[in-house]
């Protein structure tokens, strides 16, 4: 009797320092632009990477345009991000044009989080962008993006095209014809469809500057669900997996292409880009312009609904071992 009493007790101290964790393996991004070996992000339901993987990201420093690049979300052993070779990837936020920030620090890399910055300059703009990658939690799985933009010129100066992030998908097998999206934007559900047949992805967004039904005091959203249909299940797509992406800066004015997925050719993605109304330019209205050492801070995230499984099954087990003992001992 007593065995079997520090057997339960024992699952139930199990269940109350079970910890989820990162690990990381493939390049250093310390050591400089690589352009071909990602880092690998993967996390597990286990400690010290045992257990059963619940995503893995890579990330790759960049020459082309100093940055660091999602090249990769494997869930379920298969790529969901867009193709890297659109110089995209997954999620891109950043305080300059063109998602590069160029210097590039590591902040933290840790079980719990990693976290990198990068900084450089867009016209008269210091500009920062730091980015931490969380684990999942029994919730979901929570990335933010902060991003800071510093005006350094003696005058008042406008802002343009800072702060955008973009949310990209893969959407067919590389050489397939593409899809358009049905629908309009505003949040209103819009599948892909195709020639004979729909696919993968619904998209949901609120940033087509041309769309209707929108709230001019909305913040900028945008997600992505894999459909459970014959083109999900033929690229091995996890289907029911949601990528949400947003900020906390102004919608309403994003940029041209948002929501758009692809009309001509052979295109391969679905991309979501965001440009906050603040920073359209000095045609806007509502542009916010900076006076000399004035600084603009905005966040973005990207969710996704993976969580960590609660071991309520061991819990409920250990309890039941506990109860039973001491109910016979009563007896």
């Amino acid at each position: 009797m007593r065995n079997v009493l520090v057997v339960a007790l024992t699952m139930l101290m199990f269940v109350g320092v079970a910890q989820a964790d990162l690990t990381y393996s493939g390049a250093d991004l310390t050591l400089g632009t690589d352009n071909a070996t990602p880092m690998t992000i993967t996390a597990t339901t286990g400690a010290g990477g045992t257990g059963s993987t619940l995503w893995e990201l890579d990330i790759k420093r960049l020459t082309y345009n100093f940055t660091a690049m999602f090249t990769a979300l494997r869930v379920g052993g298969v790529n969901h991000a867009g193709l890297e070779g659109w110089g995209y990837g997954l999620w891109g936020a950043s305080s300059a044009g063109g998602y590069n920030d160029g210097a590039f620090t590591e902040l933290s890399k840790t079980a719990s989080a990693y976290s990198f910055k990068l900084v450089g300059t867009s016209g008269t703009f210091d500009t920062e962008t730091t980015f931490t990658i969380n684990m999942a939690t029994v919730t979901n799985t929570h990335w933010t993006a902060t991003m800071k933009i510093t005006n350094n010129d003696v005058v008042a100066r406008e802002p343009y095209g800072l702060a955008n992030w973009r949310l990209g998908v893969v959407a067919s097998t590389y050489g397939d014809d593409g899809y358009t999206l049905d629908g309009t934007s505003g949040g209103a559900n819009r599948n892909m469809v195709g020639v004979g047949a729909d696919g993968p992805w619904r998209v949901n967004e609120n940033v087509d500057r041309g769309a209707g039904n929108l709230d001019p005091n909305d913040t900028l959203w945008g997600k992505a669900t894999v459909l459970n249909n014959a083109a999900a299940t033929a690229m091995g797509l996890t289907v029911g997996l949601e990528l949400s992406a947003g900020s906390d800066s102004g919608a309403y004015y994003p940029s041209n292409a948002i929501g758009d997925a692809n009309v001509t050719g052979t295109y391969d993605n679905v991309f979501i880009n965001a440009t906050p109304r603040e920073f359209m330019g000095s045609s806007r209205p509502d542009n916010k312009p900076l006076d000399p050492g004035a600084s603009y801070t905005t966040n973005a995230y990207l969710d996704l609904n993976i969580p960590v499984p609660e071991p309520a099954t061991m819990a409920l087990l250990g309890l039941g071992v506990v109860g039973l003992v001491l109910r016979r001992r009563r007896k």
